[in-house]
């Protein structure tokens, strides 16, 4: 009884005893999604779609499935299944803080060097463990300098975007990768209305930090909306937050969230600024530089598995954490960890799993990409690897975000017989949308959907027709 109840769970057992499940109407499944592909709102669109059956092995529907599209980040099902099978779901990486020197009375005559490990969860609350942990080890003063060792990934921009509209400002979904990344190499900011009309709005970094600072040029004002922006500038290793436009008197609180452009400075500004409130000092500078050998380790922290990690990866398509698992994946397939081992272990698992790679353009783990190319009938094969996978099932379809839910689907038929029934991938960019999953049918089978459209000229009109085919697979049962 126990198994099957965390079948259930998972959406891979029975739907037939889930009460919110769909009546079996029957009907031409294929023709349904040929008219839908005729939808005014997406209009001039090129558009890639499939559907297959998992366990007969029947292809019920095609439109233009071998037409290379932009996959957006949909790429991330390829992403997850490299990631698995290379590392497997209980893989763990570990960050390290090592002394290079002699430690007497707790003085370290030496540098002291912090390991990145490509964790792409190293949040804010376990870099300050790891840091309290440092202190306590018994190395309260360091003569040398403080060394970043990013070399599993340096630094970098995600490879093969060239930025969006959102650059200047920071945004989260572009932040840099790198192999030591606080906090999603991010920093949070919380606004306030000041006292009175004409007063600068209040504001205040969530982790306070010598390394952002914020040039509040925002004013209150008794009436009107609220509208603030915030820019993004760089000022030597300090990141600027530029804080404009005005908000309302009585408007609540509000968040912002932005990327810093270099994390090596705010790693090493965080580390610092945290050691010396614990008592410690570092008399060296900050540098960056490859940890030698035989080294002491004086504390560690550990990253959530990778099953976890992939699985916020693709519910919420984290670009940062499918750069860096790549990476990390890469680097243990093939020794080399930069952009061309990552594209290399993404076409290999193609071709591991029987995929023909013929139109396939890969440029990163994401799908961050304005020229990346990938098939329908691609990623319903990865998607289908996924599903039948003998050892990664149960990871993989726990990954997807589950439609009415949670995830980038949460909000999504919510009151439709397919909630609960629909595992899938979003992707989207200016112009793109895209889905791959699974969906359970009212009959009792198993479908695997994928669904491209490039040059879509609606912002909304994608959205109609993914919950419409999304209907359809789940209540149309064979005529």
């Amino acid at each position: 009884m126990k198994q099957t109840l965390i079948l259930l769970w998972l959406g891979l057992g029975p739907l037939t005893i889930n009460e919110s499940a769909a009546q079996c109407v029957p009907g031409d499944l294929s023709a349904q999604l040929d008219d839908l592909m005729q939808s005014e709102s997406i209009e001039g669109s090129q558009i890639g779609g499939i559907v297959s059956n998992v366990d007969t092995g029947e292809t019920i529907w095609t439109h233009q499935a071998d037409l290379p599209l932009n996959p957006a980040s949909t790429q991330k099902l390829l992403t997850m299944l490299a990631v698995l099978d290379t590392v497997g779901p209980a893989h763990r990486m570990v960050t390290k803080v090592e002394a290079d020197g002699e430690i007497v009375d707790g003085v370290l005559n030496g540098d002291l060097y912090i390991r990145g490990s490509g964790d792409p969860s190293l949040e804010y609350q376990r870099w300050w463990l790891l840091i309290r942990d440092t202190y306590i080890s018994g190395v309260q003063h360091v003569t040398g300098d403080l060394v970043i060792d990013n070399s599993l990934l340096p630094p970098t921009d995600i490879p093969g975007w060239s930025g969006g509209n959102d650059s200047f400002e920071g945004a989260l979904y572009e932040a840099p990768i790198s192999a030591l990344n606080i906090h999603y190499n991010s920093v949070g900011m919380i606004v306030r209305p000041g006292a009175q009309a004409g007063d600068p709005v209040r504001s205040h970094l969530t982790t306070p930090t010598q390394a952002v600072t914020i040039k509040n040029k925002a004013k209150t004002t008794q009436r009107g909306k609220t509208s603030l922006q915030v820019t993004r500038k760089q000022k030597g290793a300090q990141t600027e937050l530029i804080l404009t436009g005005n908000m309302r008197q009585s408007a609540k609180p509000k968040g912002f969230n932005r990327s810093v452009a270099h994390p090596t400075d705010y790693a090493g500004i965080t580390f610092r600024e945290t050691f010396a409130e614990m008592g410690g000092t570092i008399e060296g500078e900050l540098r960056t530089g490859e940890t030698p050998p035989n080294t002491i380790t004086l504390a560690s922290t550990t990253s959530h598995s990778t099953g976890h990690l992939v699985r916020e990866m693709t519910k919420y398509s984290n670009n940062q954490m499918a750069e860096q698992l790549a990476t990390v994946a890469a680097d243990h397939t093939y020794g080399r960890s930069n952009r061309y081992a990552v594209k290399r272990l993404l076409t290999d698992t193609l071709q591991a799993h029987g995929i023909d790679i013929q139109g396939a353009i890969i440029l990163n783990a994401s799908g961050l990409s304005r020229n990346g190319r990938l098939t329908a009938r691609q990623l319903a094969q990865v998607t289908h690897a996924l599903y039948t996978h003998p050892n990664w099932r149960y990871e993989a379809m726990a990954a997807m975000a589950i439609f009415g839910r949670d995830g980038t689907v949460g909000n999504r038929l919510k009151q439709s017989p397919a909630r609960d029934s629909v595992r899938a991938k979003t992707g989207s960019l200016s112009g793109v949308a895209t889905i791959a999953g699974v969906a359970q049918t009212a009959a009792e089978e198993t479908l695997v959907f994928v669904l491209l459209l490039n040059d879509t000229p609606s912002k909304r009109g994608h959205s109609d027709i993914w919950n419409q085919m999304v209907d359809a697979l789940v209540q149309t049962c064979p005529s």
